[in-house]
């Protein structure tokens, strides 16, 4: 059973590589997808910031309220399937090209990847911190889901 942090790296890099196949796609099919650059750059400094400033105090607040977990079983938080992000990713970029214009489509593709790459690296690098230094292994816990509060359980690891 992975843990939290291992969780989180392999999700930011599913997120992220299917972020940037989409992105790539989108480039090389539509040069709609190039306009509007500087609305572009606007929305993606603005949802970097949201993401740096919201991923973190997501993780700092889940490991805070993370429970101790007493049993072997700890398969019940198990997130979404890994080979899931590339579908969501393609459904959500053909759905905002469609509705709102390629342009839209890249912006939320960029912003995808960028979200993944901060779970992946950033936010794994945190909890990593936390579990040296409290000397526990996260795991989600029944409960969790993948948009909203993560809940979070501990084992106590042993120092030898």
């Amino acid at each position: 059973m992975p843990n939290y942090r291992e969780r989180l790296r392999a999700e930011g890099l599913a997120l992220a590589g299917s972020a940037t196949v989409a992105t790539v796609a989108l480039l090389a099919a539509s040069s709609e997808s190039r306009s509007g650059i500087g609305t572009t750059l606007i929305v993606f400094g603005v949802a970097v910031l949201l993401i740096a400033w919201l991923g973190p105090r997501s993780v700092h607040v889940a490991v805070r309220r993370a429970t101790q977990l007493f049993t072997p079983e700890l398969g019940s938080g198990q997130p979404r399937a890994l080979w899931q992000f590339p579908v969501l990713v393609a459904i959500l970029t053909v759905v905002v090209a469609k509705l709102g214009g390629a342009a839209n489509g890249l912006r939320l593709v960029l912003i995808l990847l960028v979200l993944g790459l901060v779970q992946a690296f950033m936010l794994e690098r945190i909890v990593a911190v936390y579990e040296r230094q409290a000397r526990r292994r996260f795991y989600r816990v029944e409960g969790s889901k993948m948009l909203g509060a993560t809940k979070l359980g501990y084992v106590q690891r042993h120092v030898r």
